[in-house]
């Protein structure tokens, strides 16, 4: 009986607190534990674990991720935008570290809570997403430094 869970290895940057940035793989399953289809990476990143594997290819090595020390994740697989239903807001965002990055967010709360603040203080989650055409950034909400709205 093989009771292995299939996973898919999705293909990421990792950039964390004090400066430190590495590119390898993360493994989502095939079935969302949050919503129909498979898990996305923003899925794992707002997960209730603090920790989470990591794949880095060359050399070969498996390290263990501390989500707390994570300013920001970028990757090109979920781009899905389309998909997700919102107002969007195009900003620029600086980042604790000093990174400054373009993009939009999807704003997905009512027509009365619907401004870039609102977005900011109502989320819950540890991680969001600012979306641009080639690439998804993940950021942490309490490395963001300061939100322009463009």
């Amino acid at each position: 009986m093989n009771l292995k869970v299939p996973k898919k290895k999705v293909p990421l940057k990792i950039n964390f607190v004090g400066g430190e940035s590495i590119q390898g793989n993360i493994f989502l399953s095939s079935q969302s534990p949050l919503h129909y289809g498979e898990e996305l990476v923003i899925d794992l990143l707002n997960d209730k674990d603090p920790f989470f594997p990591f794949e880095i290819e060359d050399p070969f090595s498996i390290r263990i991720i501390n989500k707390k020390n994570i300013i920001s994740v970028t990757t090109s697989e979920d781009l899905t935008t389309e998909e997700i239903i919102g107002k969007k807001e195009k900003v620029k965002i600086i980042l604790t570290d000093g990174q400054q990055l373009i993009g939009e967010l999807i704003i997905d709360q009512p027509e009365y809570k619907s401004r870039v603040l609102d977005f900011l203080n109502v989320n819950q989650k540890r991680f969001f997403g600012l979306f641009n055409k080639s690439e998804v950034h993940y950021l942490n909400i309490n490395h963001v430094s300061q939100v322009i709205p463009l």
